[in-house]
């Protein structure tokens, strides 16, 4: 063997006998130290769902549970035992959906003999106002709560010519769906036909939606998931649709203070090819 590969085995059987002892020396250091104690940290009970809940349920002994829980980090208004919660000849209600095993708060149920209530819902300084909706204004049973919405008024009135001009404009966007007929909740999530939505507004917007409805048709049109802000728009009419839609436009060209009428093609982006 050449000197040189002796010279690494003697570095490795040195650098390996230093590591051993060093390794020693440790464990020997830590035997004399006291071992550390884990203290447990203080438990209570507190009050959770025992399978998930929806808004409106009267709540009953099966529907809850007891489980450990920090004491350190209590839920503001948890109930601590079931009888605590439930306690007392009065009835309570959830006032929201629960999944299974949440927390139950005083902020969640009504009081003793309390019933849910839509104001529950209402965001600060926000109104329900209700609008009488039909198969088409609807979006065909489609809109459900929790949905946003815009409202589209249509209404009539008569031109200089005496002709009907009827007129559709965006009268307001972004607008919640807090329930369908009386309903706050769809658990099953299925297309229903019917008489009356209530939206969630500013005092403002209510306004003009009950005005709106004396003037003309309310007409909903369903927002796509996630799409939140208002949109440029601009009324469209009937005489807006005739004008885009003929083949044909008339301009008045005037000679010597003459008139003079054409009819020349219609190059809208409709009808250019």
């Amino acid at each position: 063997m050449k000197f040189n590969q002796l010279l690494a085995v003697g570095l490795a059987i040195l650098s390996g006998i230093q590591a051993a002892k060093m390794a020693n020396d440790y464990l020997e250091s830590e035997r004399g130290k006291p071992a550390v104690k884990v203290v447990p940290a203080a438990m209570t009970t507190v009050v959770a769902t025992a399978k998930p809940l929806t808004r409106g349920r009267l709540l009953r002994k099966a529907d809850l549970k007891q489980i450990s829980w920090p004491v350190d980090s209590v839920p503001d208004g948890a109930y601590r035992t079931i009888s605590q919660l439930l306690g007392g000849s009065s009835k309570r209600m959830t006032l929201s959906n629960f999944a299974s095993g949440e927390v139950v708060t005083k902020m969640r149920v009504s009081g003793n003999g309390a019933r849910p209530s839509l104001s529950h819902m209402l965001g600060k300084g926000m109104r329900a106002v209700a609008v009488k909706v039909n198969a088409v204004v609807g979006v065909g049973g489609f809109v459900s709560p929790g949905d946003r919405v815009d409202l589209l008024l249509t209404e009539s009135s008569d031109a200089d010519t005496g002709k009907e001009i009827v007129t559709t404009k965006v009268l307001l966007q972004d607008v919640r769906v807090l329930a369908i007929d009386q309903q706050t909740e769809d658990p099953e999530y299925r297309p229903k036909v019917a008489s009356t939505v209530t939206l969630e507004a500013r005092l403002g917007d209510a306004q003009k939606s009950a005005l709106a409805a004396k003037l003309g048709s309310i007409t909903l049109a369903l927002r796509s998931m996630g799409q939140t802000g208002d949109d440029a728009h601009a009324a469209l009419s009937t005489a807006k649709l005739e004008d885009d839609t003929s083949p044909e436009k008339t301009i008045v060209v005037y000679r010597a203070s003459k008139p003079t009428q054409y009819n020349v093609p219609n190059y809208s982006p409709k009808h250019v090819q």
